[in-house]
């Protein structure tokens, strides 16, 4: 309880801040240096270095979604894929996959 007085004490004897309004800058353009205690912030005058620029209009999108493939060497391969098939009265059978492909 002492310890809340005590802090209670400290922030009502502080001085209020010289300036409450910070939204209006002081000044509209960046000089090196300050005055004083001044601390001094300038930034880059591009804002659209880091937006993403768009796609060229030669752009075209796969077909289909991306194949789970691995490359193991030159002539081996290694993929994931999903397909449906049939049982003997017609039924539809779901599976996966995994296939090892080897070139001769």
């Amino acid at each position: 309880m002492l310890s809340v007085l005590i802090l209670g004490i400290q922030t009502a004897a502080s001085p209020p801040p010289a300036r409450d309004d910070l939204r209006v800058p002081l000044q509209k353009r960046c000089t090196p240096g300050g005055s004083g205690d001044d601390i001094v912030v300038c930034g880059r005058t591009d804002p659209g270095q880091y937006r993403l620029k768009p796609l060229p209009d030669r752009y075209e999108p796969p077909n289909g979604p991306p194949r789970a493939e691995l490359n193991l060497s030159d002539r081996e391969k290694l993929g994931v894929e999903v397909e449906q098939g049939s049982d003997a009265q017609g039924g539809a059978i779901n599976r996966a996959m995994v296939r090892y492909k080897l070139k001769f």
